[in-house]
């Protein structure tokens, strides 16, 4: 820096580390309260991170740091920062009035897992189901807490999920509805005369008549094993009923002689 440079003096030093205390050349350039300012005082330094696999389609966002310098990357921006979503290999070159550095990131990509536990079903109460989540390699948990591949369905009704990640983190999600048949009192093959909402559900059910000038009916809720949990009257076109202690689960409302619908508690 020449003594005539307005650059002189011209810093604070509350704004400037205070670890860099000399110039490139190793002159003081802290006078008291006053820095001489300029790029020479910083080493021009860039580091786009470690390589890195991304889920395919998710971006990356790379930055030159070193803000006021000029950038050109091999994609041909000339911006601080870009954005990628391929694979590839990703260089930058950062100038100032200290010369040129550069820097290179190399990006792969991994597809989602797929996730498939097949369509809902109904299997006999003394029969075996195994769910497979399939995509060998993956880490898996289950709705249950299990993490493995595979998971024997238990011998009641149930609702099961799984999510599946590979080793870039991306993951996939699906969900089956098991039900088990023993014998209980099924549907007609006629229509039930009401319908249950919202299903699934959490806390409160709503038992909504087809006919609303119905006369009292009562309704039971019962498990897959047909056991009695719930007995109520279901007066006026849309009846509330509580879910407050019911697990999660698959479960049957039957109202009268009107028909068994299935519901299913989150």
């Amino acid at each position: 820096l020449q003594h005539w440079s307005p650059c002189v003096h011209a810093g604070r030093t509350d704004s400037v580390p205070a670890a860099i205390s000399t110039d490139l050349g190793g002159k003081d350039r802290v006078w008291g309260t006053a820095v001489d300012m300029g790029a020479y005082e910083y080493i021009l330094e860039v580091n786009l991170g470690h390589d890195t696999v991304l889920c395919l389609g998710s971006p990356l966002t790379i930055s030159g740091g070193n803000t006021g310098s000029e950038f050109i990357w091999s994609t041909g921006d000339t911006s601080q920062t870009i954005t990628v979503v391929q694979s590839g290999t990703y260089y930058v070159m950062v100038t100032n009035t200290t010369g040129t550095v550069s820097d290179t990131i190399v990006v792969a990509t991994m597809p989602y897992p797929v996730v498939n536990l097949g369509n809902d079903t109904v299997i006999a109460l003394n029969s075996s189901l195994v769910l497979d989540a399939g995509n060998p390699g993956c880490s898996y948990l289950w709705r249950s807490g299990e993490t493995t591949q595979t998971i024997p369905a238990f011998p009641y009704s149930s609702v099961y999920w799984v999510t599946v990640t590979n080793s870039a983190g991306c993951f996939d999600r699906d969900t089956i509805i098991v039900d088990v048949t023993v014998g209980i009192d099924e549907p007609s093959a006629s229509a039930p005369q009401f319908s249950l909402v919202p299903n699934p559900a959490a806390n409160d059910l709503y038992v909504v008549l087809v006919h609303p000038d119905a006369v009292k009916e009562t309704a039971v809720i019962s498990d897959a094993l047909g056991r009695e949990l719930r007995r109520f009257d279901v007066v006026k076109s849309s009846t509330r009923v509580s879910l407050l202690g019911l697990p999660a689960g698959v479960y049957f409302v039957k109202v009268g002689a009107m028909g068994v619908l299935r519901f299913v508690k989150e």
